[in-house]
């Protein structure tokens, strides 16, 4: 949510990943979109199927329809979305508090925003280093998008321009572990061991 509006609800239309990694996750594959303007609604609901309306094509579509199993699944899964967001956010204010002082940073948001956190992020110089112990203590961790769009290759090839804020994100975003069944216990041996980290580096 932003302020007292939730996401989804702002603007003509908004996407939505079901994506397996995702909170609210599909059986493979899927997504969809909120609109309240009718001529959206209409031209959207064309488009999932090959742009057919009434047997006729009216627009150059695609085959992006949502299977029955899916959609089943997901509406089983929304009853427990609010739990799973609660838990999250409880999980995030556990982390933030509890690794507040130690040199890493985290994104700064605004206080209008309700995240429901589907990844927890910090930011490290010493990234690498971090990620290696925290994985032979049996945490894992993971790099989201470790390169930014201007080195991947398709863009690379067309600019020279360099992007030092999003390149500084990408070399030091390390991701831990959230979910909503992530145990008290568990969250305090991820906090020891970052700790534990910094402490041996600082000895």
């Amino acid at each position: 949510r932003y302020a007292e509006r939730s996401c989804g609800s702002v603007g003509h239309a908004s996407a939505l990943s079901f994506d397996p990694m995702k909170v609210l996750s599909a059986l493979g594959s899927g997504g969809a979109v909120l609109t309240d303007d009718d001529e959206v609604a209409h031209r959207i609901r064309r488009l999932r199927y090959h742009g057919r309306q009434d047997g006729t094509y009216l627009d150059l579509g695609f085959n992006s329809q949502l299977s029955e199993v899916s959609a089943a699944a997901l509406l089983v899964k929304l009853k427990h979305q609010p739990f799973w967001a609660r838990r999250r956010k409880a999980i995030a204010d556990y982390y933030l508090r509890e690794l507040a002082g130690l040199p890493i940073s985290f994104p700064v948001w605004s206080d209008k925003v309700d995240h429901v956190w589907h990844k927890f992020v910090l930011h490290c110089e010493a990234r690498e280093p971090l990620a290696a112990f925290l994985k032979s203590s049996g945490i894992p961790t993971m790099i989201h998008y470790s390169r930014p769009f201007h080195r991947e290759p398709i863009f690379a090839r067309q600019t020279s321009a360099q992007f030092p804020a999003a390149s500084r994100h990408a070399d030091t975003a390390l991701s831990l572990p959230i979910h909503a069944y992530l145990t008290k216990t568990e969250t305090q041996t991820i906090v020891e061991a970052i700790t534990s980290f910094f402490n041996r580096s600082h000895a």
